[in-house]
């Protein structure tokens, strides 16, 4: 992708590296560095995406309105699905930290949705900023509307992928040079009109939104058809997936983030599987010495503990101590009445 002013080219690169690529060797600066200077591009005004999804996944999406054009090119990976607040696989978080925690030993299943956003129209800051978040929400809204699961935890929607990268570009204020492939010259034309706002209110921002879910919402299907055969089978192995987790996850450990802050409770998935699989047992063909201990070790493990309020040790509590604010106080000076 080319866009061209009256002083520079600014370029953006969607490069594709193979699966094998750990994002290190070679150094990623250094890979799009060598690509530009094989393209004769210069490296300081390309903006360089990488990426190890297939080329087939590649999608676009436009939208015209108010003399206002809008494109969005698309290529997606899933395998590195990810929910917002997923656990994390790396723990290093300064570049100079010393201790890495072996992050450099890690590897991680690649997979990536490129999102490559072209208005013809300057924009604002403000609607730079705003636009870009709308970019992103119609991403995640497209992965969640195609059930895309979290590779961490499929009991939840994916947003995205761990290495999503986004870019938006749209000419400074002025005049710009629109230039095809073909053409050595282009043409100059003056854009005085700029969008100033792009909210959710705004005729931008549906434009935007709607071509970003468009472009993501093609990319997705394509790479499920390409790994799955079809959608159903997706959904059928996403479920599995789920289920699996639920059980696997139960709710230990229960810890709170403080000593004194109350436990946390399980997930909703996890109560339901956990109270299914204690009722289930109760009508197994089973002794019921075995009915009842296999239901004790289900509800321990994905029920954890009954809620204080009626724990039997919390309700025996209370009734001592009820008994004990009944008592009259001669029975307590008397060593027989106590005794009775």
């Amino acid at each position: 992708t080319t866009t061209t002013t009256t002083h520079q080219q600014h370029h953006v690169i969607n490069y594709k590296v193979p699966a094998t690529y750990d994002g290190v060797t070679p150094k990623p600066h250094g890979l799009l560095a060598d690509f530009c200077h094989d393209e004769t591009v210069d490296p300081n005004n390309t903006v360089g995406l990488l990426t190890t999804a297939s080329m087939e996944t590649f999608s676009t999406s436009s939208r015209n309105g108010r003399g206002i054009h809008v494109d969005v090119i698309v290529t997606a990976g899933l395998s590195n699905s990810r929910s917002s607040g997923a656990d994390a696989d790396y723990f290093t978080i300064v570049c100079d930290d010393d201790d890495n925690d072996g992050d450099d030993d890690r590897k991680m299943t690649p997979g990536t949705i490129n999102t490559i956003v072209v208005v013809d129209t300057p924009l604002s800051p403000e609607a730079r900023v705003e636009a870009y978040a709308i970019a992103i929400e119609a991403k995640c809204a497209a992965c969640v509307d195609h059930g895309v699961s979290c590779a961490k935890d499929p009991t939840k929607f994916a947003m995205g992928t761990g290495t999503d990268c986004c870019a938006l570009l749209s000419p400074c204020r002025g005049f710009f040079i629109e230039k095809d492939d073909d053409d050595d010259v282009g043409t100059t034309r003056e854009k005085k009109a700029i969008v100033e706002y792009a909210g959710k209110h705004t005729l931008f921002a549906e434009m935007m939104g709607q071509a970003v879910y468009e472009a993501t919402s093609k990319a997705i299907m394509i790479n499920i058809r390409h790994l799955h055969a079809n959608y159903a089978l997706y959904s059928i192995r996403r479920c599995w997936r789920s289920l699996s987790a639920t059980m696997v996850g139960a709710t230990r450990p229960c810890i709170p983030p403080k000593p004194m802050d109350p436990i946390p409770n399980a997930p909703p998935s996890v109560i339901l599987m956990g109270a299914s699989c204690v009722l289930s047992m109760y009508v197994a063909p089973l002794p019921e010495r075995t009915r009842t201990l296999l239901a004790a070790v289900v509800w321990d493990r994905y029920l954890g503990e009954v809620p204080i309020g009626v724990h039997p040790v919390c309700i025996a509590g209370r009734a001592i101590g009820k008994c004990v604010s009944l008592t009259p106080d001669q029975v307590y000076e008397d060593p027989v009445l106590g005794f009775v």
